[in-house]
């Protein structure tokens, strides 16, 4: 069993080799969630600095990525050989049957376990002082964190201190958000580099780990695989070699990081919308009283009850989690400018971004978008969106692969919070604040005052 509850004090003290290989990969894939937002927000804040401004919220990045750079990199190579990373994991899952669908059933009563672990904290508090107010996103956040991990590495609670794993992880993505405008002091530099050390140690004790299961057990072929076990027991389907340790902790630390902030922050999201709109609480705690009677929710309950469907999806529009989706052209493509005289002419390579939040608030695509109105989703007038306007997944075959999952993720937390207490605002409105991180985030939480429901 693994004890991966360490102090920062306690981390070894070799310091981190600047030259190895997989802090600079680490870097890279990082640096990636950095630039493109910021060059995102030039475009919105500094529209005269481009000198073409596309039709369609359309944001171009004129940078090529040649062949040469990206056959030094073996995993970015792979990748890109399969047309992009959702590409290359449906290749590598392609032997695993219905495995999303599948995983996520299988998970659902630990996942829901979970949940009912934080609304039982909460009534606990509630029950002790009725002034009590919850920090939201920073519980949600922790419940996000968990849930991924589990989803992802299957963990064991017991071998992995998610608390510690947490405080790193976000001292890392802290630290690296603060680089990019030089504001990381010298102290702030040391802790950055423990975090980052502390994370490479419990990722390598974890695949250690779950190699020795997987020989010890040899289960590989009885049970459903998840993500971790078939990347520490299969060969990559490209190359016909076992994945390295530094291949395994790149996609490990992608898929926490997608997972781990977008539905944390979506869940308060969610909550804060109900806050200021009565009559959708009213309506969406009827329905999961209606269907429920009381009991917990099942996994086919949260896909049954449609108001709540259109609840979260309208919360996912108004309040996207993220800022963007990218596409790279393969080959030269011509679009129309504002100016209708003109075409845009895109060279091969050229990235371009797809800014979430821009469609989701043009009323072009959704009237009144200021307004938070559930029904946009009802069935007769889901059909009328215009096709790849909505994208809070992104869209087309490169659409987030843990759309299902997320959204599971947060009907249930909903419902449960719903189920059992009345939820209200405890800040003034004005102090609720979006900034962009590497999600849009709360800047001062979103905090709740929950009231136990009458029996």
């Amino acid at each position: 069993m693994i004890s991966c509850v360490q102090n920062y004090n306690e981390i070894p003290n070799n310091k981190p080799d600047y030259n190895d290989d997989y802090y600079n990969q680490f870097m890279i894939v990082i640096s990636l969630f950095l630039i493109i937002p910021s060059l995102y927000f030039l475009y919105r804040n500094s529209p005269r600095l481009l000198n073409v401004t596309p039709k369609a919220n359309v944001i171009i990045v004129d940078k090529k990525i040649s062949p040469d750079e990206n056959e030094k990199n073996e995993i970015f190579s792979e990748m890109s050989s399969c047309g992009g990373f959702i590409p290359y994991l449906r290749k590598l899952h392609k032997n695993q049957g219905n495995n999303v669908t599948s995983v996520i059933v299988a998970k659902y009563p630990t996942l829901r376990n979970l949940a009912l672990e934080f609304i039982e904290r909460w009534e606990k508090v509630v029950m002790n002082d009725k002034n009590s107010i919850i920090k939201m996103q920073e519980e949600c956040l922790e419940f996000s964190l968990r849930a991924t991990l589990n989803v992802i590495v299957s963990s064991n609670e017991e071998n992995l201190d998610v608390k510690t794993y947490k405080k790193s992880y976000d001292a890392v993505l802290s630290g690296l958000f603060d680089k990019q405008f030089g504001k990381l002091d010298t102290l702030h530099e040391e802790r950055f580099q423990e975090s980052i050390n502390y994370m490479k140690s419990v990722t390598c004790k974890l695949i250690d780990q779950r190699r020795n299961e997987l020989k010890t057990n040899n289960e590989g072929e009885n049970k459903m695989k998840d993500l971790f076990d078939i990347l520490v027991s299969e060969n990559d389907p490209h190359t016909g070699k076992p994945f390295t340790d530094a291949a395994i902790t790149h996609y490990m630390c992608g898929y926490t990081m997608a997972g781990y902030h977008t539905t944390g922050t979506a869940i308060p999201y969610t909550i804060f919308a109900i806050t200021q709109n009565h009559d959708v609480q009213v309506k969406l705690r009827e329905e999961i009283d209606k269907t429920l009677g009381g009991r917990l929710p099942t996994f086919d309950d949260l896909s049954s009850m449609e108001y709540l469907t259109q609840v979260v999806k309208e919360s996912l529009r108004v309040y996207a989690p993220a800022s963007f989706v990218a596409r790279l052209l393969k080959s030269e493509t011509i679009l129309p400018a504002m100016d209708e005289s003109k075409d845009l002419r895109l060279k091969a390579n050229t990235t371009i971004l797809y800014p979430i939040p821009l469609y989701h608030e043009d009323p072009k695509f959704f009237t009144q978008p200021e307004k938070f109105d559930p029904t946009r989703f009802s069935p007769d007038k889901i059909k009328n969106i215009e096709p790849n306007t909505y994208c809070p997944f992104g869209f087309g075959s490169r659409i987030c692969p843990a759309e299902r999952y997320a959204l599971m993720d947060i009907k249930m937390v909903i419902c449960l919070i719903l189920q059992k207490f009345n939820v209200k605002l405890a800040m003034k409105l004005e102090d609720f604040v979006i900034e962009e991180r590497f999600v849009n985030m709360a800047k001062n939480d979103v905090l709740i005052k929950l009231e136990l429901r009458s029996k």
